[in-house]
């Protein structure tokens, strides 16, 4: 209720009617001549909520909440996580060595495109005790897939995607010092408003485009939008314009703790370790946080143990598709 109830002004989110959080670790690229990990700015994300018409996909219930890609190499898990670069062009950086298993490119991107797919089968229950549990894949992966006899019903696909614009190449790691995508997921939908559009909008998508957007069934933010493909150029820088227009002020983290995050010897992990402050701005509490839990990795990929070092303080016809950007989103693990 804390996120349905929130104002539209505290949404970073392109579409009003959803106030649904959305978390993936951090990415920093590591130097390894100065052992400093340095945190990669977010140019964007987007959660496209994908699908099909006519099979009973139920609304996200009011609560609910997962987790998704910790554990891609088990067989029932398909998150179908990849790094796609945009115009790659030489590594810029003087030592450009990633590790083996790394899940970012070495060549430097015009533009870094990370995603990845949610589960779409559920058991019925609101969380569970890893808060991945309750949800699951597709038997073959596939959104129209068969689900498995313990999660029979189905949900809308969720899938995520975060931007690096310009992505300098050579080594990057996640916040865990993990190559695993993995992200949370906690619905601020009215479940009765989404399951009303889940049940009459009915698009030619049936992937992550950005040309199908519902626009008669939700608000959108930057509206109107244009879903002609011979008349809209859906890669418009002036689109992220108007998306970064419609954020919220930025947080300021100084009245919470002092710890560094920016430019660090060593990642920062689990609870804040930094002294915490008092004083700052008042508000009221948001939703109590989802733990995220740690991947299962067969391999991490090695890591120089940190030594002092500067710090910075500073359908077809019958599917459904609908376009959620955010200008920004970045925390750390």
């Amino acid at each position: 209720d804390d996120l349905i109830n929130s104002s539209v002004s505290q949404n970073t989110g392109n579409i009003e009617e959803n106030k649904s959080l959305y978390w993936h670790p951090t990415v920093y690229s590591y130097d390894q001549g100065s052992n400093t990990y340095t945190r990669d700015e977010m140019a964007q994300t987007s959660a496209y909520y994908i699908w099909e018409n006519g099979v009973n996909t139920e609304a996200f219930p009011n609560g609910f909440r997962m987790i998704a890609g910790n554990n891609p190499g088990r067989a029932d898990q398909f998150p179908n996580a990849e790094a796609e670069c945009v115009d790659p062009s030489p590594c810029r950086r003087d030592n450009c060595d990633t590790p083996d298993d790394s899940f970012f490119p070495q060549t430097a991107c015009a533009e870094l495109e990370a995603s990845m797919s949610f589960p779409t089968c559920w058991n019925g229950e609101l969380d569970s005790d890893d808060h991945q549990s309750h949800v699951a894949y597709t038997l073959d992966g596939e959104l129209d897939g068969p689900c498995p006899d313990s999660h029979p019903r189905r949900l809308p696909q969720i899938q995520f995607f975060f931007r690096i614009m310009p992505y300098s190449g050579g080594w990057h790691t996640f916040s865990d010092l993990s190559s695993v995508f993995h992200a949370d997921y906690m619905s601020g939908w009215d479940e009765n408003f989404l399951q009303d559009v889940l049940d009459n909008c009915v698009t030619d998508s049936f992937a992550a485009n950005p040309n199908s957007f519902c626009e008669e069934f939700v608000t959108f933010r930057d509206g109107p939008k244009c879903t002609d493909e011979d008349e809209c150029d859906f890669g418009d820088p002036e689109l992220l314009a108007k998306l970064q227009a419609i954020q919220p002020p930025a947080l300021d983290t100084s009245f919470i703790t002092n710890e560094a995050t920016t430019a660090v010897g060593s990642l920062p992990r689990g609870l804040c370790n930094g002294n915490l402050l008092d004083g700052g701005p008042t508000s009221t509490p948001g939703p109590a946080a989802m733990p995220s839990i740690s991947p299962t990795i067969a391999s991490p990929p090695p890591v120089v143990p940190p030594t002092d070092s500067p710090v910075d303080d500073g359908d077809d016809g019958d599917d459904g598709d609908e376009d959620d950007e955010d200008d920004e989103d970045d925390e750390d693990d």
